[in-house]
């Protein structure tokens, strides 16, 4: 049975922190076509949330002409994915990003995208400087958009206390959802994963929803059994690019295959 969070947040008919766990499906295209198009794509599989990667966009430019166009395009999405929470995340390349852009420029952009009121979700780097995000956080809270403070390590597992700590860590900065996404190389990495995962539910360390899964191929489980350990979603790829580690959809399929599920018994409607 799933590890449930103290505090849960009300989601489109789900709930976050509550018994099911959440998937979530990134659309990752640059032109406003190939976004739209891409989100009919992912609805198609129902997913509880959708992530729009922004750092995909292109082109992306300090303009007002394009802060409209990136308005237009977060309005336009957020009636596609409507049955689903729409979550925005600007990746810096250092974390994973496709490639780098100016600070202000981030900020600027996913500011906008919150302004439209249709964001539900907001994913900022837990490294980012302390004035970006509370610059954040103080325009989630006016439109009701959930933050959520990741950490990607794209070389290893760090050492336990290191991802108890960064959890803490994402707390004390106000965090509404902890993020943590680890690479893996061995079966001992992933039971790593599951292990801390776990501790953080049980001893209370962490009272709100959170994501802690691992990237590889071999972590693939910590997304499909996450669940079980506490973590409440994890994310897949479907459609369009792929960045870091995310599977695709026939990867998806297969191993549905090997644990013999159904999408919906895995909680895909």
């Amino acid at each position: 049975m799933k590890l449930s969070s103290r505090l849960q947040y009300p989601m489109n008919g789900v709930t976050m922190g509550g018994e099911k766990y959440l998937s979530c499906i990134m659309v990752k295209e640059g032109s406003q076509h190939a976004i739209l198009a891409a989100a009919e794509e992912v609805m198609l599989h129902a997913p509880d949330i959708v992530e729009w990667r922004l750092d995909y966009v292109a082109p992306m430019a300090d303009t007002d002409f394009a802060e409209r166009l990136l308005c237009e395009t977060a309005n336009r999405l957020a009636d596609i994915v409507r049955d689903s929470t729409l979550l925005v995340t600007f990746r810096v390349k250092e974390q994973g990003g496709v490639r780098a852009f100016p600070r202000d420029l981030r900020l600027r952009m996913v500011k906008a995208c919150i302004q439209t009121g249709r964001i539900g979700m907001v994913d900022v780097e837990i490294d980012s400087d302390e004035a970006y995000i509370e610059a954040i956080k103080e325009t989630a809270a006016r439109f009701g958009t959930k933050v959520l403070l990741s950490f990607h390590d794209w070389d290893r597992v760090p050492d336990n206390e290191f991802m108890l700590n960064k959890v803490r860590e994402a707390m004390d900065k106000g965090a509404d959802i902890p993020k943590l996404y680890l690479t893996a190389h061995s079966y001992e990495d992933v039971i790593r994963i599951a292990e801390t995962a776990k501790r953080i539910r049980e001893q209370g360390i962490c009272k709100t929803p959170y994501c802690m899964c691992g990237m590889n191929h071999i972590a693939m489980v910590t997304r499909i059994l996450g669940g079980e350990c506490g973590s409440d979603f994890g994310y897949f790829t479907c459609s369009g690019a792929r960045g870091g580690y995310e599977e695709d959809e026939d990867y998806f399929k297969a191993i549905l295959e090997v644990f013999d599920m159904t999408e919906s018994e895995l909680g895909v409607r």
